[in-house]
């Protein structure tokens, strides 16, 4: 029997998979029953773990522990020691093609760490570690490299099995795809196959209009969200996968081509038929978005029938909602959480909102369900078809051939290094052309300096935690060093700044600003033979 452990696990998508294939135990040939019991799951949203408690720990046992996944991996007891397998799907954000992609440098990126300690500590026999398709590209690619090896040799080695899946292909009837990690332990002499697509055509996809069918009229989490008249409008005058986009074409056709379009609309005869043009063309302009920013092909975008959803995300603001085919509205978090395959007995806990983000962050219970269902197979030995789709990524030697490694002075040494470079007269950083920052000095172990005429201070210590960072990670991002030591670093400061521009100063790596749709400083490594 696996023991599960699960870090990150939010209401329990991922956990309700690993559950089912639980219940149905495989017998492999030398006559062992393998199935999977749940002892816990971490998540630090109180929602979460509440949601997780009443439909995962009540069903399958365990227990949800509303606590930071990176101080649960610090502080277990050895019962919560006593796991074989974990799970962790560890927060996507930074990662996300939505998202800035700030990949290791960012406020999330870093957190997979937490699945590496809790490997370390635990030696599972094997695990699995879900995000989003992003990660691929997050950092020119290295995050998921980074990622890659320092899963391949936490705790005794494991032997890795990437894939991206495309959810749609798993008969979860949306168009989600999602990196799935799953490492077994290199002394097992195993290796995880990905399990062949259930339905690999597009003639096969299940569709939305299948997965909201017949759900029952008293199903929780049903609650409509208010829609005022000017997004109703905008959804009237907007076909099937359509956005709000759209409404700029629609405007700028001719009158029969814009007629033609709007008469294909299952609403026209109740909508449009008795409009004149010029009211049609006054409609759309009154409901179009004029924005100069990043046009998110999603915003009031409209689902279409016969095809799989658009990815059901777990956040933003207006126009994010998901949007109803042929009813003028966005989708209910049930009908979303249909979509991710959570059957309807299974209630989540919490405000709209909170439900929403839920749902939205989370593993579609049936694609969830398939991987581990053939981890199981895997240690039974029991053959299964696979589909020949492993994502393949270089060995450690090739990971790092065009890097130097990271060797730090002695923390004494490094101490006074830094105090030495903060002697140095009129010694300016600029954080930007109207932002100078002007080192005043020391007393003790604190440096000080001057920025927009106010005064500073930095402890010589938080400096030195941030160069025993980059070594661990790689790269450092002022927003990572905002997070990972907030005493040291206060959000809003330049506290970050300056502690990388010193280090930039001992060469212990090189200043740079690597994310170009954030514009912050980073500190990353020097080429080799720079």
């Amino acid at each position: 029997m696996f023991r599960l452990g699960e870090l990150f696990c939010g209401p329990g998508g991922m956990a309700l998979g690993a559950g089912l294939a639980g219940e149905h135990p495989i017998t492999g040939v030398d006559g062992t029953v393998y199935n999977i019991r749940h002892v816990w799951g971490v998540d630090k949203d109180p929602d979460a773990i509440k949601t997780y408690q009443d439909n995962v720990a009540a069903r399958f046992g365990g227990e949800g522990i509303c606590v930071d996944a990176t101080e649960f991996v610090e502080n277990m007891t050895p019962e919560q020691k006593a796991i074989n397998a974990l799970a962790f799907g560890f927060p996507c954000n930074d990662f996300s093609l939505v998202g800035d992609q700030t990949g290791l440098g960012g406020k999330f990126g870093s957190l997979y760490r937490a699945g590496v300690r809790a490997i370390e500590q635990t030696n599972p026999y094997w695990f699995v570690a879900e995000n989003v398709s992003g990660i691929n590209s997050a950092d020119g690619g290295k995050a998921f490299q980074k990622i890659l090896k320092d899963l391949m040799h936490a705790g005794k080695g494991y032997v890795l099995t990437a894939n991206l899946y495309r959810f749609e292909e798993y008969g979860v009837p949306q168009y989600r795809h999602r990196f799935i990690i799953v490492g077994i332990r290199s002394d097992l002499n195993l290796k995880f196959q990905v399990p062949r697509q259930t339905t690999p055509d597009p003639s096969q996809y299940k569709t939305v209009e299948e997965a909201l069918r017949d759900i029952p009229e008293k199903a929780a989490n049903m609650e409509r969200q208010r829609m005022d008249t000017a997004v109703v409008n905008r959804l009237k005058l907007t076909p099937p996968w359509k956005n709000a986009w759209f409404l700029e074409e629609l405007l700028a056709m001719s009158e029969q081509d814009r007629r033609s379009v709007l008469q294909k609309l299952a609403w026209y005869e109740s909508e449009f038929a008795n409009k004149t043009d010029a009211e049609i063309k006054e409609m759309i302009e009154q409901s179009m978005l004029h924005c100069t920013r990043a046009r998110m092909s999603h915003i009031y975008k409209r689902l279409q029938a016969d095809r799989p959803a658009y990815t059901i995300t777990g956040s933003g603001g207006g126009g994010t909602h998901v949007y109803h085919w042929c009813e003028h509205r966005s989708l209910t978090n049930r009908e979303k959480a249909r979509i991710q395959t959570f059957p309807d007995d299974f209630v989540f806990k919490g405000t709209t909102e909170k439900v929403r983000k839920q749902i939205g962050m989370a593993v579609p219970t049936t694609g969830a369900k398939i991987i581990f269902e053939h981890i199981l197979k895997t240690f039974a030995g029991v053959p299964y078809e696979t589909a020949n789709t492993e994502y393949h990524f270089a060995e450690e030697n090739h990971l790092s051939s065009d890097r130097v490694l990271i060797d730090l002075p002695s923390c004494h040494e490094m101490c006074k290094k830094i105090i030495h470079i903060s002697k140095i007269s009129l010694l300016k950083f600029s954080y930007s052309d109207k932002e100078p920052v002007y080192m005043k000095g020391h007393e003790n172990n604190t440096l000080f300096f001057t920025c927009r005429r106010k005064r500073y201070s930095l402890d010589v210590e938080s400096i030195i935690k941030a160069a025993e960072l980059f070594k661990q990670q790689e790269i450092i991002s002022e927003r990572n060093l905002q997070i990972r030591f907030p005493s040291e670093f206060p959000m809003g400061e330049y506290n970050a700044f300056v502690a990388i521009a010193i280090l930039d100063k001992l060469r212990i790596g090189k200043m740079d600003r690597p994310y170009s749709k954030t514009g912050m400083w980073a500190l990353v490594p020097f080429s080799r033979g720079k």
